[in-house]
């Protein structure tokens, strides 16, 4: 049990020495690996090969296009690949791991507001496209064409 508690102190550690690292030098910096560990730790798992083959470095990174993420990392939904540009856009502007101030909705919030306005019609979309409050924010007129 000591030992089990040493080695996970020393992950931890690793893991606030990273995420304190990627929050004073960006990610510009990062190789491939440090970009499998990034993502990981921001909840999208792209296999490690895919991120070799492509070269995906954190400069490559901080430059994925929306349409990349779907085609790479093979991100479906419109609320995944919105909140990993933004989860992106505050590390590489370095202001670190935490989320912005958002509206705190889940995707069933969105909808039950949907309704509430009288666009009880566009929920299908919005639930296909997991749209949560961080993300409903975010949208545009363009966006609303693949709800």
């Amino acid at each position: 049990l000591a030992t089990y508690r040493e080695e996970a102190a020393v992950a931890i550690a690793a893991t606030d020495g990273f995420r304190a690292r990627v929050t004073a030098e960006g990610l510009d910096g990062l190789s491939v690996a440090e970009v499998e560990e990034l993502l990981y730790m921001l909840d999208v798992r792209v296999p490690r090969a895919t991120l070799q083959a492509q070269e995906v470095s954190g400069l490559v990174l901080v430059g994925l296009s929306e349409a990349d993420m779907a085609s790479v990392f093979k991100m479906i939904t419109l609320g995944e690949r919105r909140r990993l540009t933004a989860a992106l856009r505050r590390l590489a502007n370095r202001q670190g791991f935490g989320k912005q101030a958002t509206l705190p909705w889940d995707s069933d919030r969105v909808c039950r507001w949907l309704a509430e306005e009288g666009l009880a019609s566009l929920q299908a979309g919005f639930r296909a496209q997991a749209v949560d409050g961080e993300v409903l924010l975010t949208l545009t007129q363009d966006d609303m064409g693949c709800l």
